[in-house]
């Protein structure tokens, strides 16, 4: 896994390159309204997230997947890679599917080791990033920790096609079995 202070870039989410504080295109304040619960340009926000627990936090979750303009901090995305082990099985499943879909490079890495979590939920998450992982984010160490980590995966005969599907998929290949760049 890389470590958090090496982020990477491999197909993160698009990016509108506004941060939060600052003006966006239109010349808006980048802010979130929190009486109206809206955003005038949407951003992921970590205190946000770090405090809702339940049905609100999974319907954050929906509305940040839903809405690929949103713009994802390089701060949060730092604080989340350094508290993912901390978190709670809500939170844990959030930041992996939120953070695989904004910031591939930097969370597919630790992926194959949320194969052997405890709970089967955390382990679908990580299925699902790994899944999707786009293919210029495939390395040999990223299938390498995949191999180590199906092994001891309850679910390794129902996650089993990830591995060949992640072999084609890398380095960009569309066609399986064709390695070719």
């Amino acid at each position: 896994p890389m470590p958090p202070g090496q982020l990477g870039d491999c197909g993160s989410a698009p990016h509108t390159g506004v941060v939060p504080g600052e003006a966006d295109a239109g010349g808006k304040p980048n802010v979130l309204d929190r009486e109206n619960d809206t955003m005038s340009s949407k951003y992921f926000d970590y205190h946000r997230f770090a405090s809702l627990q339940g049905s609100p936090l999974f319907d954050y979750l929906d509305s940040l997947l839903r809405a690929p303009e949103i713009v994802f901090p390089r701060t949060a995305i730092e604080r989340m890679l350094m508290e993912l082990d901390t978190y709670d099985l809500e939170h844990t499943i959030t930041a992996i599917e939120v953070g695989s879909t904004y910031a591939p490079a930097d969370f597919i890495p630790h992926a194959p080791a949320f194969l052997t979590h405890s709970r089967q939920s955390v382990r679908l998450a990580a299925s699902g990033a790994l899944s999707d992982v786009p293919p210029q984010c495939i390395t040999e160490e990223l299938i390498k920790a995949l191999e180590v980590a199906l092994k001891d995966c309850p679910e390794r005969k129902h996650f089993g096609d990830i591995l060949p599907d992640m072999r084609n998929r890398m380095g960009g290949c569309d066609e399986p079995g064709d390695t070719s760049p």
